[in-house]
C-alpha cells in the first residue's frame, strides 16, 4: 500500500475520532447533572396559609372591574388543613397577583431546587381567563413566565386574544381543573440569584368563572453542606426603647402599636419590613400591654392599659393601605395583658388583667367583625395575664400566662375551636413563664423568653402545630434575657422586639429597663440524608429577550414601602432545560476511555479497507 494512501486512511481516521467526540460532547454551557446525594434539602418556604392570612405571600391587584378582587384567604376547598388561597374569576378585566414578600436565594452550589404547589381552578372557558406563574431576578423591578421550567403539572392552554385579558396570547393554565393538582417548578436554572415569584391571574372584559385555589405552598434546595444548626442573631435596633409593645404580621409587614418606656405609656406605631423600621400613624390614644390581631386585611388593636395604667375598653381598626384609624364599638369591659386572636371572622380576647396592680381574670369576650358587636365567649380554664396565644388551622392554641398572686405561674396549654377549650389536644409547657414573645413560625409555635418563678429567663421552645399533642423542642438560648418583649415571624426569621430586663422583680410598678434591641432567630426546615431525587440539568442562562417591565402596583393590604429596594441588574432568563441533552452520568475517565476505543477502531476499520483496495 502506498504511503500517501496510509497517510490519508490514517487521516480519515482521525477525523472519525474527532467527529464522534463532537457528537458525544454535553453542550456547550451545559454542566454535568449533578446528584444531591445523601446530603440535605432545605425548606426555606412552606406556606399551607393555616395562619388564615396570607402571611408569606401578599395580595397586589394591578387592575380590577368592576371590583371585589384580590387574593384572600378561604375555608371553601382546600388542599390539607383549613384554609387555601384563593382569587376570584371576576367578570371583567383584572389582574390579581398572589406575590412572594421576600425574595428568596437559590444558592449558587444547589445541587437541586425545587418549587412545588397544589391548586384547583375554574376559569371562564373556552380560555377566555387563566394564570400563569412569573418569577423576578431582580426584585421585582421585571418579571418573566416560569412556565417554561414547570417540569409536572405545567400550562395547559392559552389565553385568547379576544377581549382585553392582560396575560393575552400567553400560554396558561385554563379552564378547569375541578381536584388539587400539583405543579413542579424546576429553580436550578436560577441557581446564584434572589427570586421572587408570584402566581398572577388574569380575566377579560366579558364573563367569570369560579376562581383559582392555591395551597401548600413549598420550596426545596438540595445543598452539599449539611443542616445548619438554628442560631440567634441580632437584627435592626427599634426605633426607641420598649416593652409591653402590640405587634402582628401582615403582607409581608411587621406592625407594632404602642407599649411603654418606664412609667410612659406610648401611641408610637411602626411598620418593619425586614430592614427598616418606618414611622406611621399614631394610636387614637396611648396604650400598653394591647391585644393585636388581623383579619388579613384589618389590623386590630384591643384595650391595652392607658397612661394611669388602668385597663381599657377600646377597639381600633387600623387600615395598612390609609394609614389610619377607625375606632369600633368597646368591649364590655376593660383588660390589659390578654391573650387575643382572630378566629372564623371574630376577634377573641381570654383573661388578662382588670385593675391596675394586675388582678387577673378568666373572662373570655368575642368581637364579630361583620356586626360590630361584642358577645360573652366561653371563659377561659384558669384565671391568667400575660397569657401566649396564637392562631393556627382553624384554631386558637394558648399557654402559660400568671395568675393574681406572683409567683404563681402556669405550664398548662389549651386549644380552642369557636365553641370549647379542650386541654387534651395540646401538650403543656416544659415548664411555667409568662410574657413571652410568641408568634407561628415555620408550621411551629415558638414561644422566647418571658419569665419563670425564678425571673427572667433566655430559653426558647417550639412546638410542631402538626402535631400539636406532640413534645415541645428546645431551641438555643437568647442572645440575652427578657421579658414583656412581642414577637412575630417574617420571611426568614422570627423577631423578639423590645422587652425589658431587671436586677429584682418588685412589683408591676417598678421601673424595669427597656430595650431597643431587636433579636431574630433563624432555622430553616432541613431533611439530612434525603433520598437521591431526579434532578434536571443545570444549564447556563442565556441571554434574555427585552422583558417589558410591569408598573409596580399597590398591594391591596399594605401601603407601599417608602424605599423601593435597589434592583439587581441581570439580563439572564431561565431557559427550558428540556431541550438540551446532557451526557449521561457516569465516571469521566470511563467516558473518555469508551471514546477513544471506539475511535481508534473506527480508525482502524477505514486503514484495513483502504489496504484491501490497494
Amino acid at each position: 500500500m502506498p504511503d500517501t494512501t496510509v497517510r490519508r486512511s490514517v487521516f480519515l481516521g482521525f477525523l472519525g475520532l474527532l467527529s464522534l467526540l463532537a457528537l458525544l460532547a454535553p453542550p456547550a454551557g451545559a454542566q454535568p447533572r449533578r446528584s444531591p446525594g445523601p446530603d440535605a434539602g432545605f425548606y426555606p418556604l412552606r406556606e399551607g396559609f393555616e395562619t388564615n392570612t396570607l402571611h408569606a405571600f401578599r395580595s397586589v391587584v394591578a387592575a380590577c372591574v368592576p371590583g371585589g378582587c384580590g387574593w384572600r384567604t378561604v375555608a371553601t376547598s382546600t388542599h390539607s388543613g383549613v384554609y387555601a388561597a384563593f382569587a376570584p374569576d371576576s367578570d371583567g378585566v383584572s389582574d390579581q397577583q398572589l406575590t412572594l414578600n421576600t425574595a428568596i436565594t437559590v444558592p449558587a452550589t444547589a445541587l437541586a431546587a425545587t418549587l412545588t404547589f397544589w391548586h384547583t381552578f375554574g376559569f371562564e372557558q373556552p380560555g377566555r381567563d387563566g394564570g400563569v406563574l412569573e418569577v423576578s431576578i431582580d426584585n421585582g423591578t421585571t418579571w418573566q413566565d416560569a412556565g417554561m421550567n414547570v417540569t409536572a403539572g405545567g400550562y395547559n392552554g392559552s389565553i385568547d386574544t379576544c377581549c382585553e385579558n392582560p396575560l393575552a396570547g400567553r400560554p396558561a393554565w385554563v379552564g378547569e381543573q375541578p381536584g388539587y393538582a400539583q405543579a413542579t417548578l424546576d429553580l436550578l436554572p436560577y441557581a446564584g440569584y434572589s427570586l421572587l415569584l408570584r402566581f398572577r391571574e388574569g380575566t377579560d372584559n366579558a364573563g367569570a368563572g369560579a376562581g383559582w385555589w392555591i395551597d401548600d405552598v413549598e420550596m426545596t434546595i438540595w445543598a452539599a453542606s449539611g443542616c445548619p444548626a438554628a442560631s440567634w442573631s441580632t437584627g435592626p435596633s427599634y426605633p426607641i426603647l420598649i416593652q409591653g409593645e402590640g405587634v402582628v404580621e401582615l403582607d409581608g409587614y411587621i406592625y407594632t402599636f404602642g407599649g411603654h418606656r418606664y412609667s410612659a405609656v406610648l401611641a408610637n406605631a411602626y411598620r418593619f419590613d425586614g430592614t427598616t423600621w418606618t414611622l406611621i400613624a399614631p394610636l387614637p390614644a396611648p396604650r400598653t400591654l394591647p391585644g393585636v390581631a388581623t383579619d388579613g386585611r384589618y389590623i386590630y388593636i384591643i384595650g391595652g392599659a392607658n397612661t394611669s395604667f388602668y385597663p381599657t375598653t377600646s377597639l381600633y381598626r387600623y387600615d395598612p393601605n390609609t394609614d389610619s384609624y377607625t375606632t369600633l364599638a368597646s368591649s364590655p369591659s376593660g383588660s390589659y395583658a390578654a391573650a387575643v386572636a382572630f378566629l372564623d371572622g371574630a376577634l377573641y380576647r381570654f383573661g388578662g388583667c382588670i385593675a391596675d396592680i394586675c388582678y387577673t381574670t378568666n373572662a373570655g369576650q368575642a368581637y364579630t367583625i361583620g356586626t360590630n358587636t361584642w358577645a360573652t365567649a366561653p371563659s377561659y380554664p384558669v384565671s391568667a395575664a400575660r397569657i401566649m396565644a396564637v392562631a393556627y388551622g382553624g384554631y386558637i392554641y394558648t399557654a402559660g400566662g400568671h395568675a393574681s398572686v406572683w409567683p404563681t405561674l402556669y405550664t398548662q396549654a389549651y386549644r380552642f375551636d369557636g365553641s370549647a377549650w379542650d386541654d387534651a389536644a395540646v401538650t403543656d409547657l416544659p415548664a411555667s413563664r409568662d410574657g413571652a414573645a410568641s408568634g407561628v413560625y415555620a408550621g411551629k409555635w415558638l414561644i422566647a423568653g418571658g419569665e419563670a418563678p425564678s425571673g427572667m429567663i433566655r430559653s426558647a421552645v417550639a412546638l410542631d402545630l402538626s402535631s400539636p399533642a406532640g413534645s415541645w423542642t428546645s431551641l438555643p438560648l437568647m442572645p440575652g434575657a427578657r421579658v414583656d418583649l412581642a414577637g412575630a415571624a417574617l420571611g426568614q426569621y422570627f423577631y423578639t422586639i423590645g422587652g425589658a430586663y431587671y436586677a429584682s422583680r418588685g412589683d408591676v410598678h417598678t421601673p424595669w429597663t427597656p430595650v431597643n434591641e431587636t433579636q431574630r432567630f433563624e432555622d430553616v426546615p432541613c431533611t439530612p440524608g434525603i433520598p437521591t431525587p431526579t434532578v434536571t440539568p443545570t444549564v447556563t442562562p442565556t441571554v434574555a429577550p427585552t422583558v417589558t417591565p410591569t408598573a409596580t402596583p399597590t398591594p391591596t393590604s399594605a401601603p407601599s414601602p417608602t424605599a423601593s429596594p435597589t434592583a439587581v441588574p441581570l439580563d439572564v432568563q431561565a431557559v427550558d432545560v428540556q431541550a438540551h441533552p446532557v451526557r449521561p452520568s457516569g465516571d469521566d475517565a470511563l467516558y473518555g476511555a469508551a471514546v477513544l476505543l471506539l475511535g481508534t477502531f473506527c480508525a482502524a476499520l477505514l486503514v484495513r479497507r483502504a489496504a484491501r483496495g490497494n
